[in-house]
């Protein structure tokens, strides 16, 4: 039975068609479990670099802390986000 034009208009509230949301799933930064995983991987290795950073910096007295520019405060912060600058 063929679809009418007094049933289109109903259908607008709907998800989009099995085709525009399979290309939706291709264009994604992740399309597939191996990019996933692979992302996550990459979070990890992230993750333990700013672990690393903390540790090291957090090892350091008050006045090579101070002879980095930096106070106890700004550890975790510079962690994070890393050298900036070039500061170790």
């Amino acid at each position: 039975m063929p679809i009418t034009n007094s049933i289109q208009p109903s259908l607008a509230g709907f998800p989009a068609a099995p085709q525009q949301a399979t290309r939706a799933r291709q264009e994604s930064p992740h399309r597939s479990l191996g990019g996933t995983v692979l992302a996550g991987l990459a979070a990890i290795i992230e993750g333990l670099a700013a672990y690393r950073r903390w540790t090291s910096l957090n090892a350091l007295s008050d006045a090579e802390l101070a002879r980095r520019g930096l106070d106890r405060r700004d550890i975790a912060r510079h962690a994070i986000l890393g050298p900036i600058g070039g500061q170790a």
